[in-house]
């Protein structure tokens, strides 16, 4: 190609060397001047000369412009290298040349090291006698400091009777050959690629195209399976694509767009991506329109995909996190946010650490680690802390992330925020062993120390006392203050216990107003001083709603391991008898377990031996207290209590069902109260006044449902009587639950399926916890008295109250609240959402025939909820 411009610029087209090709190829610098004076001539002749010398000065013109326009670097030298002239291009490098100013220049020779300016007098002498000559790799200095590495193609200028010249191409290596095989590269990567390449000029003529193009013929068959033959299709038929390439070769700038390709029914589209690219010349006019087509139908796909995902990530519910392998954060999604108080700025590039509340072991982690290594995944529950060191309870799902080779890049969590269920259990954990209006222990985290203690001082042989105090009048306190001052007054005794005996002592709460205390290393001879000392203390006055100066009293009574029994039903039956003997001395004293306190014995023994005969001779009786809708004050059902008339009074269970909780007079008694709860509702669907959904709850303890035959006997009864089974409901205390075997859970399913329904009684007194709602095919859960009571005023109450609630309704359980005394009461628990109700705001228990008459004998049985009850006051 260098050569070529070489041999181009040789004067005269069939290479001749006449006058006049003399003439054009004498360089500018070399020209003569027309003379002023001419010989002697004739006319003609002189005609003759003035048109040579005109076309001799026209084609200098034409050479200097043709040396200048030509944008590789031209000078011509004469046979010892000087410079005499240069075209634009060689003169940005060299300098301007000194033969311009008439004075030949060296720039030539001094761009040049020693060595290569002999080569150079070398390349020149050989062109002399050859006419051509080629020097490879010159390396020149231009003036302003810079190196270029060029191909000097020499070539003698053919002038007769002039000393010889040269033209030298300075032509540059990315030029030459180099510039060839890039040319070559290029066109062999876009021939090879994907995409449809193609080039056509203004009149439409296709002027290059690549094999994607070429390879893909308009004509191709329908339904062909390469997709770029739907792609050529398109583009050579599209108005659309002539549009945009109008616009291209208009506006001079690239247009891009994008379209969608459909195929024959059945087969998806293809979606390409098509960029007109306008050709612009030196003037910067479009002489053609080049055109790529992409398929971009899996980018797209993919894309989509991608945000799909990352909407997923960032509306999730729950909080996701991303790290590197490293453990260090990446990403977290606005719901971690909103769960922590993170922000994503604040945690970027932190470790996950940042979130450790402390309460997990090393030993946790490094077992977490080693199954994410074995297993690409763990599963299990955090405790995390907030932003604001709160801690936070979360069941995270942890997975290793791996690219395409297997290598881990990364892991992901997901963590579902469990805390208001584990605040919940914690307080259903507490309502467990611990009693709610003070704080104590209850009954069975008692009976658990006790066993404890038990055992660790039989095997040391060290005594140990049991106290079991006992308020004296509690119940005049009640009735004649009111609930909110017996609370005081428990609470306050609760206190004073706790303060005067030792951090070892343990002082719990076992009933309304019994209190067991246990005295490690108290014998008998010290336990009387130390019951003393709590019967004067717990007699100081206590100021209570509308009695400022009550002074309580207690009875308390003393028993000790090992002397009065070694088991713990024996002492606190020692102890309770202690108790009575107490009372029956006056009260307000410590007394001493001995063999003469039979009292307690003896009202046991009667108790016992009068039972059967009252059952038979119906002095036992079902009072019917009503249970009503909280919303609307409609009556929805009742429940049967036991009292026993004797000796023209009517006694309460508390007062004889102490004397048979261990035996099996209470079975008798179960089934007696189911009987007699079937021939009621069996009556009162004979008579017509049984209302649809009324419901008669009755209580049954967990020895009665244990009977082989009790389902049976049920189902009998029920039959027999011709009574719907909904209208019977069963209720049995959590207590119970808490320890039932399988063979009392399949009991209560066979329950279930028979259609009569189970209620879950006294509910957060002791025992309530999440594991038994779940296993207990239960309907309705009746939440404790003691949980109402003070709900108006005591917050935490309501906190309790509203978790209970929350929690059975999303377990599927119906809730009713025991001992509703007040309007305020049932507004404030139907505004927690709270079923129904049960209390003496209705009614407290009456005979069936008062039942009857008040609640069964009208249509309409709303409750008169706002009407106080007649027999209360």
């Amino acid at each position: 190609m260098a050569e070529g411009r070489g041999k181009a610029a040789r004067p005269g087209r069939d290479g001749g060397t006449g006058p006049d090709a003399r003439a054009e190829a004498a360089p500018a610098a070399r020209r003569r001047p027309p003379r002023a004076r001419l010989p002697a001539a004739s006319d003609l002749e002189r005609e003759d000369l003035l048109a040579a010398h005109l076309r001799l000065a026209i084609a200098q013109e034409r050479f200097q412009a043709l040396l200048a326009a030509v944008p590789l670097p031209l000078v011509l030298v004469d046979q010892r290298g000087t410079l005499q002239d240069a075209n634009a291009a060689a003169a940005a490098w060299l300098g301007e040349p000194s033969a311009r100013r008439g004075v030949p220049g060296r720039q030539l020779l001094k761009a040049l090291d020693r060595k290569r300016q002999a080569e150079l007098l070398q390349r020149i002498d050989g062109a002399l006698q050859a006419g051509d000559a080629i020097m490879r790799d010159v390396e020149l200095t231009t003036t302003g400091g810079v190196g270029v590495l060029v191909d000097a193609h020499i070539h003698r200028l053919p002038i007769v009777d002039e000393p010889p010249a040269f033209v030298m191409a300075l032509v540059p290596r990315r030029d030459g050959a180099d510039a060839i095989r890039t040319h070559d590269m290029v066109h062999q990567m876009l021939g090879h690629s994907h995409a449809l390449i193609y080039c056509n000029d203004l009149a439409g003529t296709l002027i290059f195209s690549n094999i994607a193009a070429s390879g893909a013929p308009a004509s191709a068959a329908e339904g062909d399976a390469d997709p770029r033959h739907g792609m050529l299709r398109f583009a050579l038929q599209s108005l659309k694509q002539k549009a945009a390439e109008e616009r291209a070769v208009r506006e001079r700038l690239p247009v891009e767009f994008r379209d969608e390709i459909h195929s024959l029914p059945g087969v998806p589209s293809r979606i390409i991506s098509t960029r007109k690219l306008p050709i612009l010349d030196r003037a910067g006019d479009c002489i053609a329109v080049g055109t790529v087509i992409t398929d971009i139908t899996d980018d797209d796909r993919m894309h989509q995909s991608y945000r799909m995902s990352d909407i997923v990530f960032r509306c999730s519910s729950d909080a996701i996190i991303i790290t590197d392998r490293n453990a260090h954060i990446v990403r977290v999604n606005r719901a971690f946010e909103q769960l922590t108080g993170f922000s994503q700025a604040s945690v970027q590039g932190r470790k996950v650490s940042v979130l450790h509340s402390g309460l997990h072991s090393k030993s946790f982690y490094r077992d977490m680690w080693t199954t994410l290594a074995a297993r690409g995944r763990w599963v299990g529950e955090l405790t995390n802390r907030n932003a604001h060191g709160e801690l936070l309870y979360v069941l995270a799902t942890i997975s290793v992330l791996v690219d395409d080779d297997g290598r881990i890049v990364g892991y992901m969590a997901v963590e579902t925020n469990v805390t208001p269920l584990r605040k919940a259990q914690a307080r259903i954990d507490r309502l467990a062993n611990f009693d709610t209006l003070t704080g104590l222990p209850n009954r069975d985290l008692l009976n658990e120390r006790l066993d404890d203690l038990i055992r660790v001082s039989g095997r040391r042989e060290e005594p140990f006392s049991l106290l079991f105090v006992d308020l004296d009048h509690f119940k005049n306190v009640n009735d004649s203050l009111g609930h909110a001052a017996g609370d005081k007054l428990l609470t306050c005794i609760a206190d004073r216990l706790t303060r005067e005996l030792r951090d070892d002592d343990t002082v719990a709460r076992i009933g309304g107003d019994e209190f067991v205390v246990l005295l490690p290393g108290c014998d008998g001879a010290s336990v009387r001083s130390v019951g003393q000392k709590l019967v004067e203390a717990l007699h100081a006055p206590v100021t209570l709603p509308r009695f400022s100066n009550y002074r309580p009293s207690v009875s308390v009574g003393a028993a000790v391991f090992p002397q009065h029994g070694s088991k713990a039903s024996d002492l606190m039956t020692q102890a309770d008898a202690a108790m009575y003997a107490a009372k029956a001395a006056g009260r307000n004293r410590i007394m001493l377990y001995d063999e003469t306190m039979g009292l307690h014995i003896r009202q046991e023994f009667w108790i016992r031996n009068e039972m059967p005969a009252a059952m038979e001779q119906g002095h036992l009786q079902l009072h019917l207290q009503p249970k009503f809708d909280l919303a609307t004050g409609r009556i929805i059902g009742a429940e049967g209590l036991v009292r026993w008339a004797r000796n023209g009074t009517l006694m309460l269970p508390g007062e004889f069902l102490w004397a048979i909780e261990r035996n099996a007079l209470l079975n008798l008694l179960g089934e007696w109260v189911l009987a007699e709860a079937v021939r009621l509702l069996a009556d009162w669907t004979a008579r017509g006044i049984l209302p649809p959904g009324f419901s008669l709850s009755i209580n049954q303890v967990a020895s009665d449902i244990a009977a082989p035959k009790w389902l049976r006997r049920l189902r009998r009864l029920i039959g027999d009587a011709g009574i719907p089974p909904s209208s019977l409901e069963v209720e049995l205390s959590e207590s119970m639950l808490a320890h039932a075997d399988p063979h009392i859970l399949e009991t209560l399913r066979g329950l279930r399926d028979l259609g009569v329904a189970l209620s879950i009684d006294d509910f957060g007194t002791g025992y309530s916890n999440l594991a038994n709602l779940q296993r207990v095919p239960a309907n309705t859960i009746k939440i404790d008295q003691s949980f109402v009571r003070n709900m108006v005023d005591a917050a935490e109450d309501r906190v309790l109250l509203e978790a209970i609630v929350s929690l059975a309704r999303k377990l599927g359980h119906r809730t009713l609240a025991e001992g509703v005394e007040t309007e305020d009461q049932r507004r404030m628990l139907a505004e927690l959402g709270c079923d129904w109700g049960q209390g003496y705001l209705v009614s407290r228990a009456v005979h069936r025939r008062d039942f009857e008459s008040r609640f069964l004998a009208r249509a309409d049985t709303a409750a008169q909820a706002a009407i106080p009850d007649p027999a209360r006051a």
